[in-house]
């Protein structure tokens, strides 16, 4: 699972998806909840159908994020991760690539 996120909601992202799949995601060996996070600077121009939280249609926004890489151990989870993230979004402006 790769996905980016405002900073500020890393660690909220992370408690949600490993507290509702804590054995199929994030589990290396015998260690839980792994991650690498690569902090940078995401860069978007919302478009007129846009529904953005975060600047203005139109106009270049940076934000300062994270690109967060959690292991999937189970193929089976991606709707239920999906789903996690679709939550997340409606909280926060959180975009996911799977």
């Amino acid at each position: 699972l790769n996905l980016f996120c405002a900073q500020v909601y890393t660690a909220m992202i992370f408690l949600s998806i490993f507290t509702r799949l804590p054995q199929q995601v994030g589990k290396i060996g015998e260690y839980e909840e792994c991650a690498f996070i690569t902090p940078g600077m995401g860069a978007f121009i919302p478009t007129a159908a846009a529904q953005t939280t975060t600047g203005n249609q139109g106009v270049l926004q940076q934000v300062t994020e994270d690109r967060v890489e959690v292991v999937v151990n189970d193929r089976d989870v991606i709707v239920d991760l999906r789903n996690v993230i679709t939550v997340l979004r409606k909280v926060r402006d959180a975009s996911f690539l799977l």
